[in-house]
């Protein structure tokens, strides 16, 4: 949607690959993203909510 003029996006740089139709500009200072998780302490969680909860506080963020 972004190559045909329809709508912008937000990438990071690691992401931005040459295209005619694409102009990027980058931001300066750099921008920062925080990740939150967050849910009802006393909600009762199925094994599928379970298991994404532990995989998101397990996997490790890198910043580029």
């Amino acid at each position: 949607m972004v190559s045909n003029g329809v709508r912008v996006a937000f990438v990071q740089p690691s992401c931005a690959k040459p295209n005619k139709n694409i102009t990027y500009f980058f931001s300066a200072p750099k921008l920062y993203r925080y990740n939150i998780l967050a849910y009802r302490a006393n909600l009762v969680l199925n094994d599928t909510e379970t298991t994404l909860i532990n995989y998101i506080r397990n996997y490790t963020f890198t910043a580029e």
